[in-house]
């Protein structure tokens, strides 16, 4: 096969790179690429193209209450309106620093491994180069926006009155190293802006040069260890998450899938049997451990017992499934609110105290999955394994996720990329029009910047539109339309208001709307879902009105909802779930098949560790994974394992030459070139109808996703034979 021997010749390189110790590099984006040394990285960087780009805050949005707790820092006046600037990047994974009452300054952020020894890493620049930007207004500042009347809880930063030497002082910043996964790690940000506020203006680095050492005791080599990584002997964790392996063609351990620990409570031990049985015959090492017979029901026993076992290479846990209510198996930290709080004060805008001490300290199980150090630390909340739970209160519930789970695995290896797609509804409420305009464009966000440059099929609905008691009702009628069309849903997200206590119905989202609603009925199998609203995943909640836990109810009924839900267990953010969404779903571009935690794990650390304020921590603590953390986005073949993929299958549109096959030749995104073993292919070339050469290809798997529709010659030569193959590509 073609692709064997680019491995092969990768493999070569890399070895003959540690020894002649020439850099791997790789190139993240243009204008920003990745050298890798035995004992340092290089990083270059050149800032995209930019606009300055003008804000308005209408005054009579800003929470007067809010405004006048303020302590010597200036202030936005509550009956006028305030004019902002900023810098938009045309190009570019950026983030932004969400401090509240701080400029909101962009930065790129690089997650770059370390060897596990690796201690006192030092950051030298060189090279750089800046071009000054006058402003005729400050830059905004960040917003702490409360969604249900697009309230601004806000005091600009005493940073705003500072003089000359006013500067945000650094061209770059480095975090601590962190565990993810069984390795070592740290962040690299690059803040392209040296912002004056006094002044009002900005030096914007034009190029820039930066090396990073570090020490190590054993002096293991980087480039070693990158190349081993990429060969094959380790699971896919380290090379989805650290942007050390941007661009890389690399191969995963396939020889297990890891151990599996089930923590259930003695009720469903029983209900389990089949469950586990299908997990073994896939691949999974399955560890059950009862509670309490195995360990007492509370958070600090769960929390030391999942360390000791985490502690011995042959129980470690890759993926921990929590089967159980919080009455059974208590979260690892967090306040719930009682059932008699009232979200709102008098006023029907503040949040409660209850409900505030709620957000602030939310109920969570990451602490479970977050155990480097021994005591519970949010300077720690990148996780040593994925963990997600069943919120379940009978042994039918139990049997209703265990079969959803099994069979959309099953169903999505026997699927094909074309038949799935991304339902994006969007919330509102009839009392506010300006959230509802805001939950719609994060999802236009998404649309933009994730799924229409990768290709992937998506439907953007607008709840605003709902009519009728429900809207629940509207989504039930889209899901059922692309039942009817499409074979399958994959992924379903909800920008929105979640939990009908935080805002009136039909507005909200509640747990018994799966029951009597969301019926699927043309559905098979069920998606994914991902909700950015308040309250969705409150299983603390559930003990007393499970009526306001859509994500439960999402989950455990039978063919109905999902296979798995995350969402946060508190009030949420409207300005915090922007920035998470876009992390998570940065995980689509690969289109790899992750596990389903690989994707939220994954995209909350990247935001977590982009920039570790408190306005992380908090939202980091509040999402929680409902369902199965190791189910496969693109299945698992029930029989032998392996599995699956978004790439064309060879029912799709195949033609054959010889002993070569091409498929799809009716292609959107990817096409497949198979070979027997005895056909050696040399060149694989795709032609205009004019003879013009588009694209050279060095593997059998080929990306068209950055080539125009029309009718092209897809040209291959294998044991000095050429093949030609007429292609259509319609995006």
């Amino acid at each position: 096969m073609y692709k064997k021997i680019s491995i092969l010749i990768i493999s070569i390189l890399f070895v003959q790179n540690i020894f002649s110790q020439t850099p791997i590099q790789v190139q993240v984006e243009p204008g920003l690429t990745i050298s890798i040394y035995s004992n340092k990285y290089i990083i270059n960087y050149c800032s995209p193209d930019y606009t300055i780009e003008k804000d308005t805050l209408n005054g009579k949005s800003i929470n007067q209450k809010m405004v006048d707790d303020c302590f010597g820092c200036s202030v936005l006046l509550h009956n006028t309106n305030h004019f902002f600037q900023h810098v938009e990047f045309a190009t570019g994974e950026y983030d932004v620093i969400d401090s509240v009452g701080m400029p909101m300054l962009p930065f790129r952020s690089l997650n770059l491994q370390l060897p596990d020894d690796a201690t006192n890493i030092s950051v030298t620049p060189y090279n750089l180069t800046t071009q000054r930007v006058d402003f005729q207004r400050h830059y905004i500042p960040y917003l702490n926006i409360m969604s249900r009347y697009l309230n601004y809880s806000i005091t600009l930063d005493p940073y705003y009155q500072t003089n000359g030497a006013g500067f945000y002082d650094n061209w770059y910043s480095k975090s601590d190293i962190y565990g993810f996964m069984g390795t070592k790690g740290f962040t690299f940000n690059i803040f392209p802006l040296r912002y004056n506020p006094q002044s009002k203006y900005a030096d914007i680095i034009q190029c820039a040069s930066f090396t990073i050492t570090f020490n190590s005791k054993s002096n293991q080599s980087l480039l070693g260890m990158v190349s081993e990584y990429v060969s094959g002997t380790h699971y896919g964790d380290a090379m989805s998450f650290y942007d050390t392996y941007a661009g890389m063609d690399w191969k995963e351990k396939t020889s297990d899938k890891g151990n599996y620990v089930i923590l259930t409570h003695n009720n469903y031990k029983n209900t389990l049997a089949e469950f586990i049985t299908y997990k073994q015959s896939i691949g999974y090492n399955v560890q059950v451990y009862i509670v309490p017979n195995d360990v007492a029901a509370n958070s600090s026993d769960i929390r030391d017992f999942i360390k000791n076992l985490y502690k011995n290479e042959s129980t470690k846990p890759r993926f921990l499934l929590l089967v159980g209510n919080p009455s059974q198996i208590p979260y690892s930290k967090g306040t719930p609110h009682s059932a008699s709080a009232s979200i709102y004060k008098s006023d029907g805008k503040t949040i409660s105290a209850e409900y505030q001490n709620n957000a602030d300290d939310p109920p969570t199980d990451i602490y479970y999955a977050c155990i480097e150090k021994d005591k519970i630390s949010k300077e720690n909340m990148t996780p040593e394994l994925y963990i997600g739970r069943w919120s379940v209160y009978s042994e039918r519930e139990v049997e209703n996720i265990a079969k959803k789970t099994m069979k959309t695995e099953a169903a999505l290896y026997n699927s094909t990329k074309a038949e799935r797609q991304t339902i994006m509804f969007s919330g509102s409420d009839t009392q506010t029009p300006k959230t509802a305009k805001a939950f719609y464009e994060d999802l236009e966000r998404i649309k933009n910047k994730v799924l229409v440059p990768t290709n992937i099929d998506y439907t953007l609905n607008d709840g605003r539109t709902a009519s009728g008691s429900r809207m629940v009702n509207e989504l039930n009628g889209i899901a059922d339309n692309l039942g009817n069309i499409y074979e399958f849903p994959h992924f379903f997200i909800y920008n929105g208001h979640g939990n009908p206590r935080f805002i009136d119905l039909p507005w909200g989202l509640t747990h018994d709307d799966v029951d009597a609603n969301l019926t699927n009925n043309n559905l098979p199998y069920q998606p994914f879902g991902f909700g950015f609203a308040c309250l969705l995943n409150d299983y603390s909640f559930s003990s007393y009105n499970r009526n306001y836990t859509f994500g439960e109810g999402w989950t455990t009924y039978s063919k109905k909802g999902g296979v798995t839900f995350f969402a946060p267990t508190t009030i949420s953010y409207m300005s915090s779930d922007k920035y998470t969404i876009r992390h998570i779903f940065s995980y689509l571009k690969d289109k790899k098949n992750y596990n389903i935690a690989q994707i939220t794990a994954g995209g909350m650390g990247h935001y977590y560790n982009a920039l570790i304020n408190s306005t992380r921590k908090k939202q980091c603590e509040r999402y929680n994974l409902l369902g199965d953390p190791s189910l496969f986005t693109y299945g698992v073949n029930t029989y032998s394992g392996s599995k699956g993929s978004f790439l064309p299958r060879k029912t799709d549109n195949a033609e054959q030459k010889g002993n070569i096959s091409v498929f799809p030749t009716l292609a959107k995104d990817f096409i497949m070139v198979e070979a027997t073993d005895e056909n050696k292919i040399t060149s694989i070339m795709l032609y205009s109808v004019n003879g013009q050469c588009v694209k050279v290809f060095n593997s059998d798997v080929l990306d068209i996703q950055n080539i125009a529709n029309g009718l092209y010659i897809l040209q291959i030569v294998a044991d000095n034979q050429p093949y030609s193959f007429k292609i259509i590509i319609n995006h």
